[in-house]
């Protein structure tokens, strides 16, 4: 069978689609694209930086701001995956900014109504929040709490956001 969306794939992400087995536009039985499986393993594996401007180069926008269908964390986009954590390979900013700048949705929400800027607040991702504050990503919106940005921020941190 042969994997959807592979066209002009090339490098690290046809290495990272074809050990995975499926496609661009394929997802795999938890409901998550090759974009989230590799923004999530950026937390501990080093490369992922390159695999993931190998897949932008062929993925549709839909595709980029597709959320996870189930598994953890069920019903996030690739870009709160990425700010969901600091990593120690410190690729996640510049993830964070490859999908910006393919137009990942800023203000896309969770099942909690949070943005990914006010998971990376909450985690301390600071090389993210920039990231997201620099494309203009709204840190007034609020969550189904009634929480923003700033709320979620450590007060000993506020000065970042």
């Amino acid at each position: 069978m042969a994997l959807l969306g592979m066209d002009g794939l090339e490098g690290a992400a046809l290495d990272y689609a074809e050990a995975k087995g499926y496609g661009v536009l394929e997802v795999d039985s938890n409901g998550w694209t090759l974009l989230h499986h590799a923004a999530s393993e950026s937390q501990h594996r080093r490369g992922m930086l390159e695999v993931i401007r190998g897949l932008l180069a062929v993925m549709p926008i839909d595709v980029v701001d597709q959320k996870t269908g189930g598994g953890t964390p069920h019903g996030w986009s690739a870009l709160s995956i990425v700010c969901n954590a600091r990593d120690w390979a410190n690729e996640r900013a510049g993830i964070a900014q490859l999908l910006v700048e393919k137009g990942a949705d800023l203000e896309a929400t969770n099942h909690h109504g949070t943005t990914a800027l006010m998971t990376a607040c909450a985690c301390g991702n600071w090389s993210c929040v920039r990231a997201l504050l620099d494309a203009r990503a709204n840190p007034f919106a609020t969550n189904i709490r009634g929480k923003n940005a700033l709320d979620v921020t450590p007060e000993d941190q506020w000065q970042v956001v």
